[in-house]
């Protein structure tokens, strides 16, 4: 796996049989012309990317948001969509407040997001999410260091293009 490359769909989560994860839709636009782009996120709303709905595992959900808002921040980067990138500041502002980045499978999903949002609580969310990603072996297993990898990248490229509101 390459940083700048959407990670292989092998390596995100299985979605349940006839539907589509959010992050998986998200991932799979990045390799779309951003004219031909059909995003399957509310840009008017607050809150997550997509609703837990109470079923299945926390941490199943937490990790496909984070991994939703990864992939958001390049598409919005890529297409140069204010609405998305407001889109994705407010769900950051949601995780802040509602999630723990532990409550993920110690996979640091949009690090360079919450690195970038600036705040001390943002900052030490996205410290938590890269010690959970070395915390059990002392180094990433690949799919983590893929992210850190492509975390690293985003945080380049938003030094060397400051971004105009």
């Amino acid at each position: 796996m390459q940083a700048g490359s959407p990670p292989p769909a092998a390596a995100l989560r299985a979605s349940r049989p006839g539907e589509v994860a959010l992050d998986v839709a998200l991932w799979n636009a990045c390799d779309q012309p951003a004219t031909a782009l059909i995003l399957p996120v509310n840009l008017q709303a607050s809150g997550p990317l997509h609703a837990w709905q109470g079923s299945g595992a926390i941490e199943v959900w937490t990790e496909v948001e984070l991994s939703a808002m990864h992939a958001a921040w390049r598409l919005a980067r890529l297409g140069a969509q204010p609405a998305l990138r407001q889109r994705i500041e407010r769900a950051m502002q949601w995780h802040l407040e509602h999630t723990q980045p532990d409550n993920a499978t110690n996979r640091p999903w949009a690090l360079h997001a919450f690195l970038l949002e600036g705040s001390p609580e943002a900052c030490a969310y996205a410290g938590t999410l890269l010690h959970n990603a070395i915390a059990m072996g002392g180094q990433p297993e690949p799919l983590s260091a893929w992210i850190l990898m492509d975390a690293a990248a985003e945080l380049e490229l938003a030094q060397a293009s400051p971004r105009s509101s």
